[in-house]
């Protein structure tokens, strides 16, 4: 019975320590990657084109708000999905890959400017908020940053529940 736990428990752990399929090729796409100041339109051929970046703010829960500052602030997640050729990879070695923290500082990633923002939290490891990043074999990457906002803005209750 013993020896039946301990052999479960090597093969949980070679599972838990196994490299994914994967890890050579985010590995040798990163390697051959580039600078992260240089966006992926600049290298396109024969001209530099615009970088199409997609935006969308979900929005978790709304609080702190206060009409006397103006000022409200939100918790939700940002997500961003562009397209960058220099993360394009072959199918066969996965369908997607999710990036850990460190390798995502390794990929150019769009700025985010928030009109009339006064204070927006930034992922620090364990911090609570989340952050993910995953490519996709066309070189398709989708970021999701769960993020802590405050927002200057004309707070008006007067009418609550019944503004418009």
């Amino acid at each position: 019975m013993r020896l039946l736990l301990l052999l479960r428990l090597l093969l949980l752990l070679r599972c838990v320590t196994a490299m994914p399929s994967w890890a050579p090729a985010i590995d040798q796409i990163l390697a051959s990657y580039g600078s992260i100041a240089v966006r992926p339109g600049e290298l396109s051929t024969p001209a530099p084109t615009v970088d199409v970046v997609h935006f969308q703010v979900g929005v978790d829960m709304m609080a702190n708000i206060d009409q006397v500052r103006q000022r409200w602030s939100m918790n939700g997640y940002f997500r961003t999905w562009w397209h960058d050729p220099r993360l394009a990879f072959n199918e066969t070695d996965a369908k997607f890959i999710h990036l850990t923290a460190a390798q995502q500082k390794q990929v150019w990633q769009p700025t985010l400017y928030v009109e009339k923002a006064v204070g927006m939290t930034e992922v620090k490891e364990n911090d609570g908020l989340a952050e993910s990043m995953t490519i996709y074999p066309t070189g398709l990457v989708f970021r999701s940053q769960q993020r802590e906002i405050t927002l200057s803005c004309p707070v008006n209750l007067k009418f609550l529940p019944f503004d418009n």
